[in-house]
């Protein structure tokens, strides 16, 4: 043997046995995970081919290479060294699962990662719609774009009340973990396939069973329709029953905040309506979408005339029976049904969701008192927030001039708290809350004399629910007025975690049972269904 082959067979021997351990790495692939991070869990994506790169949607940091990263055979380790976050990963993979912790300071957190096949919305979209899989069992599937890679699907089951996110697993197969955003460990799996007549087909596991469905028929009858109030034009739709008319129709009516057609708190409770032969409205506030107006200018009273003028307009057409009209809506929500009901006499009922009945004063100062709570924050630190909220309610009023509301702000600017109000400098909302500041729903409840259904979550940071409930005992009574207290549910009717309202990684769902509850007591108010 010459002496280039003596060295070649060696060197290529070396490169083999490289080629092999890289080809070997059992942590090749895609992966997604949760740390159990505070105050609430971060999210992981993780990207193995030819290095490691990491994604942490919640701190910010977009596919890095790590550093320092190893295998040693079923071990991993791995650091981010990112301006937005640092830390160490130690793992071990066990069963097709990585589990390890997450170092970061002096914090040691849990963090788990599932084995995912990443897959587009082109491919995932195709199995978006409702699923039937019993008498009263439907779950809604819909793309939920959480990666230019990656798009797992969004899952409501309205029996159950699980709200989640499922993780492509590669040949139509879908996974969820126990919360919405937190992928192990695993809850349930989805599998879809075609029937016949390429109807699509679902299989639905979870504690070893297996439960079948198929999907129901889209229901695409819309129509977009405009209204105008005092030269304000506002832009709604109307999504129709697959059945012929005319139907009950149910007004979504929005809370707080810059809210549209595409983007409502209540979509989810909206959703099933229609098949139960009942249309919903859907709007875009003034200022938002694509209705004209400033949300700012606006006070509660010209909020509900916007809602009143959409009706009007919305009972013009022939598919809606404009003698059964409810009102359904959350938060803030509340001020404004009471207007709306008292203007409209075909208004059959209100369902209010974590509607307040204090005043905007005092359910003010209580939401932030519950929310730094909740978020962690000392009395000192709440009581100076409560404090600098009585200044600017004291400016609003006139009891206070601008030099000391502008001082007072200046100084809550440099808190760690300062976010949970209202800084002087910002003259819109300032202008709103001089607009809205007095304002109380008592009068325009106490005039109604139509049904309510009133449910708040027992875990709500931003309207106390004994609270408010012993208020509204005082102004409605009688068997016509329900309601009724979710121990584990949020504002959002979410059963979440530390505040679950916009943290994914939190929430679990809704609690068991609440739709059907609702949409029962609705068909029963619109002579539907008989009652009990």
């Amino acid at each position: 043997m010459s002496f280039l082959k003596r060295c070649f067979l060696p060197i290529l021997l070396i490169l083999i046995f490289i080629s092999c351990k890289k080809t070997d790495n059992p942590f090749k692939g895609s992966w997604i995970g949760t740390a159990e991070t505070k105050p609430f869990p971060e999210l992981l994506y993780l990207y193995n081919d030819s290095s490691l790169l990491v994604k942490m949607f919640y701190s910010g940091i977009e596919l890095h290479q790590v550093s320092n990263y190893a295998v040693d055979g079923n071990q991993i380790k791995f650091e981010v060294n990112q301006p937005e976050f640092r830390g160490e990963f130690k793992g071990k993979l066990e069963q097709n699962i990585i589990k390890g912790k997450l170092k970061s300071g002096d914090n040691i957190f849990d963090c788990n990662f599932v084995n995912i096949e990443p897959e587009g919305p082109e491919v995932v979209s195709q199995f978006a719609g409702f699923y039937q899989l019993g008498t009263e069992h439907i779950i809604q599937f819909t793309p939920y774009a959480l990666d230019f890679s990656l798009t797992p699907l969004s899952i409501t089951d309205y029996k159950t009340g699980k709200k989640r996110i499922a993780f492509p697993k590669g040949n139509n197969r879908y996974a969820a973990g126990e919360r919405m955003l937190s992928p192990y460990p695993t809850d349930f799996q989805v599998s879809f396939e075609k029937g016949s007549g390429d109807t699509l087909k679902v299989k639905f596991t979870s504690d070893g069973k297996t439960i079948e469905g198929a999907r129901l028929a889209d229901l695409d009858k819309m129509i977009d329709f405009s209204a105008q109030n005092n030269g304000i034009t506002l832009k709604a739709s109307l999504n129709l029953p697959a059945s012929e008319g005319p139907f009950p129709l149910v007004v979504i009516v929005h809370g707080a905040g810059n809210q549209s057609r595409d983007n409502y708190t209540l979509e989810d409770f909206a959703a099933l309506l229609p098949y139960y032969g009942i249309a919903t409205l859907v709007y875009d506030k003034r200022g938002c979408g694509e209705s004209e107006g400033e949300l700012q200018s606006a006070d509660f009273e010209t909020l509900g005339k916007d809602v009143e003028a959409l009706i009007k307009a919305a009972t013009v057409y022939s598919e809606i029976d404009k003698s059964k009209i409810g009102l359904m809506g959350i938060d803030q929500a509340g001020y404004l049904m009471p207007i709306i009901a008292n203007d409209n006499k075909d208004i059959q009922f209100i369902v209010g969701i974590s509607t307040p009945i204090l005043g905007m004063q005092e359910q003010e100062l209580h939401a932030c008192a519950m929310r730094m709570e909740g978020d962690g924050f000392s009395e000192s630190d709440i009581n100076a927030a409560l404090a600098y909220q009585k200044t600017m309610f004291g400016y609003l009023g006139g009891k206070i001039d601008s030099v000391q509301f502008q001082q007072a702000s200046d100084e809550m600017a440099k808190e760690a708290w300062s976010d949970y109000v209202t800084s002087f400098d910002k003259k819109e909302w300032i202008n709103w809350w001089r607009k809205n500041y007095h304002f109380s729903p008592k009068e325009p409840l106490s005039k109604i004399n139509i049904p309510t259904f009133m449910i708040y979550g027992g875990q709500d940071q931003l309207t106390n629910p004994e609270e408010n409930l012993a208020e509204l005992n005082k102004i409605l009574s009688g068997e016509e007025h329900q309601h009724k207290i979710y121990p584990e549910a949020n504002h959002f009717m979410y059963i979440a975690g530390n505040r679950g309202d916009f943290q994914l990684t939190e929430i679990k769902g809704y609690p068991e049972g609440v739709f059907n509850e609702i949409n029962e007591w609705i068909a029963e108010k619109f002579g539907l269904i008989g009652s009990e």
